[in-house]
């Protein structure tokens, strides 16, 4: 299969796979990897936790792809190394291992996960630079450090760099797609490097599924600064740090169980200081966490940033975008492309200005989580069949845009029909 067509199918869809004992894991035959694995790898020992779940998720799956007889958690190694000026630590931990799968015998495959916010700041990229050179001065020569990040980098090293989606902790079709993004990158970037049958199996039996038992694997791994096994310390920074009412924080776990999972030095301070940066006040960003808890999981650059940008594009100022967020927090959880633009792009479509569509947004920002199709146009061909044109149908939106949340059945009709009891007729 050529990589065009590999590209192709690529796109189409998977579920989560379950292995049996009529099938393999994946059909990738004989074992790619070498007999005996090389001595820079025996130095090496499994670690016991993580630094984030989006970096176990998705390279958990990555080891079933790329060393598929080998244990998961073995793709996951700290290695000893002598403290030197450049890397000043006697260990050194990249994100993924691999041996066997590169031409050069004994070589590494290093994959680094560079999602969160920070490995876009100055301090992140020197350091990313660092350990880079760390890892291929400790590896044989002919290693391979691939990095793997959702937003172009303006810099160099001696890392292939590879930009894939973003998707949603334990949310399988996301995780799926951004999966066989990384797989055709690397297939694109590092074809000359692998290893004939690795590359010729990833053609030929590319991830059309999700597998089982890298997802338990991450689901169950330990993050640092985390408390896993109990979430004591998130809920304890919830209700201490945020004051969120006990009730509060469990229905939060319970609607988002993968809070309690989140590092609170990593993702929840550097979130709650973003959300102030905007604008918000402590009980502001309170209320937005309370209300919709998995905007926890997103990315600051992957995810809330770009949502952010969009919304002010349309015209909002700074504070106006502020209200938005504590008004109604879900839509930081919209998709831009598949929700945000279709929905203003219908709104302008009945003849609401730019301008006009700011000031809806401002006022009611939950019309951007509304139905085109269960929402919206059943309460345009309402209106229109009051008489109303679709001139005036604009005017009422821009008006009073809350009336496109009231329920056609329950409010607007007993509404008109009262009104009419009042003897005005149709036309009035």
């Amino acid at each position: 299969m050529q990589l065009p067509s590999l590209r192709r199918w690529l796109r189409r869809g998977g579920l989560i796979h379950r292995p049996c004992a009529s099938r393999p894991r994946f059909a990738f035959g004989a074992a790619l990897t070498e007999s005996t694995p090389p001595a820079w790898w025996l130095k090496g020992r499994p670690r016991n936790v993580f630094q984030s779940r989006a970096e176990v998720e998705l390279l958990s799956q990555l080891a079933v792809l790329l060393m598929p007889d080998e244990p998961i958690a073995e793709a996951f190694r700290d290695f000893p190394i002598q403290r030197c000026q450049e890397w000043g630590s006697s260990r050194l931990c990249p994100d993924f291992a691999a041996h066997g799968v590169l031409k050069t015998a004994g070589a590494a495959l290093f994959i680094e996960y560079d999602g969160h916010y920070r490995h876009m700041e100055p301090q992140g990229l020197d350091r990313d630079a660092r350990k880079t050179s760390a890892l291929l001065k400790f590896a044989p020569v002919g290693s391979v450090v691939l990095r793997i990040a959702h937003k172009e980098r303006q810099w160099k090293d001696n890392s292939v760099q590879v930009l894939v989606g973003c998707w949603q902790s334990e949310h399988v079709p996301s995780l799926h797609k951004t999966l066989r993004q990384v797989v055709a990158s690397l297939l694109q970037s590092c074809r000359a490097e692998l290893v004939p049958g690795l590359v010729s199996q990833l053609e030929a039996s590319a991830p059309t599924q999700i597998d089982r038992q890298a997802h338990t694997f991450a689901v169950g791994a330990e993050l640092v600064g985390s408390a896993s096994r109990s979430g004591l310390a998130v809920e304890e920074f919830l209700q201490k740090e945020m004051q969120l009412t006990p009730v509060q924080v469990a229905r939060s776990i319970a609607r988002f169980p993968s809070a309690r999972g989140l590092s609170i030095e990593a993702n929840l301070k550097p979130k709650v200081e973003w959300f102030k940066g905007l604008g918000l006040s402590q009980s502001q960003v309170a209320k937005v966490i309370a209300t919709f808890p998995p905007v926890l999981g997103c990315s600051i650059e992957a995810n809330l940033t770009p949502t952010v940008e969009w919304i002010k594009g349309l015209g909002l100022s700074q504070s106006q975008i502020a209200k938005v967020i504590a008004t109604f927090p879900p839509v930081l959880g919209c998709s831009i492309e598949a929700n945000l633009k279709p929905t203003v792009e219908w709104v302008t479509g009945l003849g609401v200005s730019q301008s006009q569509v700011a000031k809806v947004i401002a006022s009611h920002p939950q019309v951007l989580g509304y139905s085109i199709e269960a929402n919206l146009k059943p309460k345009v061909e309402w209106f229109k069949g009051l008489g109303l044109s679709q001139s005036q149908i604009a005017k009422v939106i821009v008006s009073f845009p809350q009336v496109l949340g009231y329920s056609i059945e329950a409010n607007l009709t007993p509404t008109v029909e009262w009104i009419k009891g009042l003897g005005l007729s149709q036309s009035q």
